[in-house]
């Protein structure tokens, strides 16, 4: 296997690593892929945290040897930022004076290397996949996966998982194989290394599963609604209730009370009136699956006689 080059030269890297990267080689097309992957997560993560770094210009090296290929991105001063073919130009100078390539580019490395911890541990890549598993201590933040199993990671990296689109990471993982394996790391504030990987067993997460596009985009958030669907689900402990509208289930909350007032609609079709919010955990007008807000169900056929099946107590 390829060793790391040393610690204190680099900020962080990117590696293929493993019996299927043969004397350094990997196919030209997923070179190019997983590089451009890298660079676009790293540019993506750099408007987040400075808007003042979205014209900023940057090369990453690629070291070649038996068994890895590695993506670097290496420590320099900002005065002697400039090698390779360019790698970072100068912008704002006066702006940007005696700082590194490390206080540019760290917060990428790490938004990328715990976006990847955050999407193992629950199992799947999508910002309404813990939203009832959460406790705060700020400013860390336990998330709860399907096994009961938490992860302690601090709040500004669940913003940024949040925020991240769910094909962000797909170029990098694309070339993950049975004998490849990804490993992306950083040399944090106390000069350790931090790393994460990803396995062909893993790969499946990062896959752009999602829908491109909004769902029900006529649904615009804050529009008032009034839809007419079956009530398929109901959940007094998360107090929301379930709609089957043009063959989607949207999540319905009422606006006040307790959906228990409702418990004679589940089942049933009904016509529910209110306003779409497209809101996520904190705020951000993010999803693509709308949620209502309502304030008004009424049933609108005969009684269903699987009614007394409803799931509150």
């Amino acid at each position: 296997m390829g060793q790391l080059q040393n610690t204190n030269t680099i900020v962080g890297y990117l590696k293929y690593e493993g019996e299927a990267v043969q004397e350094g080689i990997m196919g030209a097309q997923e070179i190019i892929s997983s590089l451009s992957g890298f660079h676009n997560a790293i540019r993506f993560y750099l408007k987040k945290e400075d808007p003042r770094y979205e014209n900023l210009n940057f090369d990453i090296p690629v070291k070649v040897q038996q068994g890895c290929l590695e993506f670097i991105v290496p420590l320099l001063k900002w005065g002697s930022a400039i090698y390779a073919a360019g790698a970072i130009t100068q912008i704002a100078q006066n702006d940007f004076k005696n700082i590194t390539s490390k206080d540019i580019f760290l917060y990428s490395l790490k938004c990328i290397k715990n976006v990847i911890k955050i999407a193992k541990h629950l199992g799947s890549f999508g910002n309404t996949t813990f939203k009832t598993k959460i406790t705060f201590g700020d400013p860390f933040i336990t998330i709860y996966n399907d096994s009961g199993k938490g992860l302690v990671v601090p709040k500004d990296m669940i913003d940024m998982y949040l925020q991240t689109p769910p094909g962000l990471l797909e170029k990098m993982v694309s070339t993950v194989a049975s004998e490849r394996e990804l490993e992306i790391g950083y040399i944090d504030e106390n000069q350790e290394l931090q790393k994460e990987t990803i396995s062909i067993s893993e790969k499946y997460i990062f896959a752009s599963t999602e829908e491109e596009e909004d769902i029900l985009p006529e649904l615009v958030h804050g529009a008032s609604v009034e839809l007419v669907g079956e009530i398929t689900r109901g959940n007094s402990s998360t107090n929301k209730l379930g709609i089957k509208y043009k063959e989607k289930i949207l999540t319905c909350i009422p606006e006040q009370g307790d959906i228990k007032q409702y418990k004679n609609c589940i089942f049933r079709k009904c016509k529910i009136y209110g306003v779409v919010s497209r809101e996520d955990e904190f705020g951000n007008i993010t999803e693509k699956k709308p949620k209502i807000i309502f304030y008004k169900l009424t049933p609108i056929d005969t009684v269903s006689p699987n009614s007394n099946l409803f799931d509150i107590q």
